[in-house]
Formats: structure tokens, sequence, C-alpha cells
């Protein structure tokens, strides 16, 4: 996985759900400079990526909520975000777009590209 053309460094790997790339929240989201927070009685992830955007994510839910200057849309996922060796994952596509980076896939180099928008 590259983000600008820079390999992310990453201890938690992504993996194929269901036909999609899982990626670790943290990781996503801190490469950016996100704050990540992790909820552990509600099982709910909250990502801030800056003071006007707040991202939150259930595990085992399949909506992800993002807040931007007040306001508020509801994204359905295709696959619900899940705990897999105590790191949180989601589908990659979903997160990078919420976190405003497209993403595409080098079928040749069996790599994510990330890059700003």
């Amino acid at each position: 996985m590259t983000l600008n053309n820079q390999i992310i460094k990453a201890d938690a790997l992504p993996f194929i759900e269901n036909g999609r790339t899982m990626a670790s929240v943290r990781i996503i989201s801190e490469e950016l400079g996100a704050d990540v927070k992790w909820e552990a009685s509600k099982r709910l992830v909250s990502i801030t990526p800056n003071d006007k955007t707040l991202i939150t994510l259930s595990i085992g839910n399949v909506n992800m909520t993002i807040v931007k200057e007040d306001k508020m849309e509801t994204v359905v996922m295709d696959v619900p975000a899940m705990i897999k060796d105590n790191r949180t994952y989601v589908p990659l596509r979903y997160i990078a777009e919420a976190l405003g980076l497209s993403v595409n896939w080098n079928a040749y180099m069996r790599m994510i590209m990330l890059t700003n928008v």
C-alpha cells in the first residue's frame, strides 16, 4: 500500500474479506495525521482528521457516519467494520475516501495506491 507514492509501513497488513480489501483504521488514519480513539464499551471508533470532521464506525455495523462542518452523512459500507488480531479493520476504499483520498489498484504490482485528492 502506498500513500502519495510512499510505501506505508504497517504492522497490520490488509486482507481480503468478501471481495473487499480491509485495512487497519489506525494505520491509514494516523498516516494522515488524524486522531483515532477507541471506546471499548460501545465498540466504537472515532476518527478526527481535522477540527471540522468526525468519522465514526461501530464494530459489526456497515454504517459509517461522517460529520463535516455540521453536515452529517451516513455511508453504508458493503462489509462491516471488524476486529481481527486486536485491530479494527474497515473496507479500505470507504475510510480512504472519507479521509479525502483517492484509491487505485495496480493489478500488476498487486498494490493499493492512495493519493490526496
